[in-house]
């Protein structure tokens, strides 16, 4: 199995010309595994990548001299997660 993971701050696929899936700022990976393997990396995916709502603390700038750590944060909910899942089929494999 092999994994590349790029953190990005846009990423897209498109088939013939056309878009088909794109994301802003978040992860993009690339898993390359076994034919036999490919549904137990697709039961992880579903349990790590679910779309859920999260709760994020934005920080105050501090203004007026007053440190911004003082201040506090005020909580967000936010969507994170979700996955388009591409299973393609390799007919060639080289080490180079």
């Amino acid at each position: 199995m092999r994994i590349v993971i790029q953190r990005v701050a846009h990423a897209s696929v498109t088939i013939g010309g056309e878009p088909f899936s794109s994301i802003g700022r978040g992860m993009m990976v690339l898993v390359g595994v076994e034919d036999g393997r490919v549904e137990a990396v697709m039961d992880i995916l579903k349990e790590n990548c679910a779309k859920r709502t999260e709760t994020e603390i934005v920080m105050h700038h501090g203004t007026g001299g007053i440190p911004a750590w003082r201040m506090g944060g005020t909580p967000v909910k936010v969507e994170v997660g979700g996955a388009t899942v591409f299973v393609l089929e390799v007919e060639e494999f080289r080490k180079l």
